[in-house]
């Protein structure tokens, strides 16, 4: 089974990203479980033109969707029995950077699933919480790994680093850096690019989001 992880504490920061890689995972006949903290208010950002399908807009706004059925029976983390899950999912959204860093009992769950040989899997900010979360040894399961995320060129293009600076946040670039992991951009910001380093799946943006879906799939099959 997997574990989509999107937990929010601030409303406005909310996204849809976590609805492609959902519908991905959900034609392969996958069954998951939806972890959210809260749900009111969308982040303009995540359901604009250029960072959904048409397809995705309809989910959006079908609240009978199977999205957000996922979302009204979500549980909170700490009522989750992460060995019954193969893939652990972050889904993306500026809010992941506010409380993924913090998110102790996601932390842990991870660390449980990929060391039962699980697959941890990340997109867009959703990798955030990558360096949290620590092997066997003690260490981050990113340190020596090669892995991407919304680098910094997409933030500048969205005129977001004044919110960084406000926040104290640091680009994933930067925290990865410090975490010891390759770090490798998308030729451009927003293309569809993902990186597979063993257990460890990563997107960049939204557009990888399916895609990323599909690697981690293969990664566990592999």
């Amino acid at each position: 089974m997997v574990l989509f992880m999107k937990t929010v504490q601030r409303p406005e920061h909310i996204s849809l990203k976590s609805c492609i890689p959902f519908k991905s995972l959900q034609r392969q006949g996958i069954v998951f479980r939806l972890s959210v903290r809260m749900v009111m208010l969308a982040d303009d950002h995540s359901i604009s033109d250029s960072a959904l399908s048409d397809s995705d807009k309809n989910a959006f706004k079908d609240k009978n969707n199977d999205f957000w059925k996922a979302i009204k029976n979500a549980k909170n983390a700490s009522d989750i029995n992460f060995s019954d899950y193969s893939i652990f999912f972050a889904a993306g959204g500026h809010g992941t950077l506010f409380d993924f860093p913090s998110a102790t009992n996601l932390h842990k769950g991870a660390a449980k699933i990929y060391s039962m040989g699980g697959v941890i899997a990340a997109v867009c900010h959703g990798p955030v919480i990558l360096p949290c979360i620590k092997d066997s040894t003690g260490f981050s399961i990113v340190k020596g790994k090669t892995v991407t995320a919304f680098n910094e060129i997409a933030e500048q293009q969205m005129n977001l680093m004044p919110t960084f600076e406000k926040y104290h946040f640091k680009t994933l670039n930067k925290l990865f850096q410090e975490a010891g992991s390759n770090f490798v951009d998308p030729q451009e910001p927003f293309d569809d690019f993902v990186k597979t380093d063993g257990k460890l799946v990563t997107g960049a943006n939204p557009a990888s989001a399916a895609s990323t879906a599909k690697a981690a799939l293969n990664s566990l099959n592999s």
